[in-house]
């Protein structure tokens, strides 16, 4: 299958793209490609500013592992932009080069009149997938992984909680911190194969209205 993943320099979009990439034809979409080797993947340079010169290319599927934090984005406006708008184009790009399917990460709470300004955007980002296409969103608890990046609340939880990982799954099921690859590898099953033996939270919306 031709797969195009966007994000996929993150936590979880790494792990997908090294899950992928062996049985599949994937491209990367990044916006600087300098630091990244191509190892059996494709790598296309976008700008989500200038969104429409990002060439149109036929893919058998979309992901979007797209996401920031209010911190790292410096605003509640750059954080919307990020994890509202920039995965709302990504859909749209997915619909245009009839994708049979768009899976993209939200967020455990995730609902559109949420008090909370984090969970109200991804709610609004799910509202906003309507097309003729199946979307797959799933929305992971605390994710468990190394990052490039630094998020000293987010490390810290996961240092108290990386111990009592296995008895909080058991306890807490899809409210437990979860493993990015795990993440990653629910993501391909439930696109390719509409279920998975993750304890996560999902939501398909197919074509028909129907959802699941």
């Amino acid at each position: 299958m031709k797969l195009l993943i966007f994000g996929a320099t993150g936590l979880v979009g790494g792990s997908l793209l090294e899950q992928l990439k062996t049985a599949h034809e994937v491209t990367i979409a990044v916006r600087d490609s300098s630091r990244i080797k191509a190892d059996n993947f494709n790598i296309r340079v976008i700008n989500f500013n200038d969104f429409e010169s990002f060439n149109l290319q036929e893919y058998d599927g979309v992901y979007c592992c797209l996401g920031t934090t209010i911190a790292k984005a410096g605003s509640k406006e750059n954080f919307k932009k990020v994890d509202l708008e920039f995965v709302n184009l990504c859909f749209q790009y997915s619909i245009k080069t009839k994708a049979n399917f768009f899976c993209v990460i939200s967020a455990l709470g995730a609902n559109s009149k949420s008090r909370v300004f984090y969970n109200r955007i991804k709610g609004e980002m799910e509202d906003s997938l309507i097309g003729n296409q199946k979307v797959i969103i799933v929305r992971p608890s605390l994710l468990l992984g190394d990052r490039s990046e630094s998020r000293p609340l987010e490390g810290l939880s996961i240092a108290l909680t990386r111990p009592f990982s296995k008895p909080l799954k058991f306890i807490l099921g899809k409210y437990a911190p979860i493993e990015a690859s795990t993440v990653a590898k629910s993501m391909i099953d439930l696109s390719l194969t509409g279920r998975t033996q993750a304890k996560i939270e999902f939501l398909i919306k197919l074509p028909s209205g129907t959802q699941y």
